[in-house]
């Protein structure tokens, strides 16, 4: 394996999405236990006036302090998130789960929370349309590719797996009785011709593998002989 190379990002990936959609989340249960209540109060329209969904929205925005309102009409709302996303949501689409999504770079993203899950489709700035969809966690590791499970790997979580158009990506936790070299030797020599670059910050220790089209990322916490080791990954589904 090769030292020192650092990874490129090309766009944003689905969990990115979903980070945004979980921000939306925040405006959509405001919306749902926001209409309840204002609609028992004797002025509620007085307050919401003939919109009640933008008028909540448009509070649950401005009170967050993740997130900057930006403006609305009648029909939707924008904002930005702390990490500089814009986010449109159509009043319509926040009472039934749906959140539309585009950032800086003209990408969009349509985005769907239902019970086992968010689905997605992510158009890129060349209008071609991805689809994706996102598991829970859990023990379930169906939707984790089998070159990211440790051997000897202990309380295995993934945190979060999504598969879309020719990728896996997510996050991933287990424990270990194998040093951190062992467990980076193992990544390494799973995924194949892997140039690896090792950070070591206040004794948090991280190991980041780039190897072709997947991308590896290996944080290790505790002393060898009991490793707690968290993955975010990106991997090729012909792994």
């Amino acid at each position: 394996m090769n030292e020192g190379a650092q990874p490129q990002k090309k766009g944003m990936s689905p969990l990115a999405w979903i980070a945004i959609g979980c921000v939306g989340l925040i405006v959509l249960g405001a919306v749902v236990v926001g209409v309840g209540g204002f609609f028992v109060a004797k002025k509620a329209k007085e307050f919401v006036e003939d919109n009640p969904t933008k008028s909540i929205a448009e509070m649950a925005i401005k009170m967050n302090p993740d997130t900057k309102f930006i403006e609305s009409d009648d029909e939707t709302v924008t904002f930005r998130t702390k990490d500089g996303e814009v986010v449109t949501m159509d009043f319509e689409d926040i009472q039934n789960g749906n959140f539309s999504v585009t950032n800086a770079e003209g990408e969009t993203s349509n985005l769907s929370l239902g019970p086992g899950g968010f689905t997605g489709t992510t158009t890129g700035k060349d209008g071609e349309k991805t689809n994706f969809n996102i598991f829970g966690g859990g023990g379930d590791t169906s939707n984790v590719p089998k070159v990211l499970l440790y051997p000897d790997a202990d309380n295995v979580s993934p945190t979060i797996a999504s598969r879309s158009k020719g990728e896996y990506a997510g996050m991933l936790n287990y424990s270990t009785d194998s040093t951190m070299d062992e467990v980076v030797e193992w990544q390494s020599d799973e995924l194949e011709d892997c140039t690896v670059s090792r950070t070591d910050v206040m004794g948090t220790r991280t190991a980041q593998l780039e190897c072709g089209p997947d991308t590896v990322s290996l944080t290790f916490m505790g002393q060898d002989g009991s490793l707690n080791v968290m993955v975010n990954y990106k991997i090729a589904d012909d792994n």
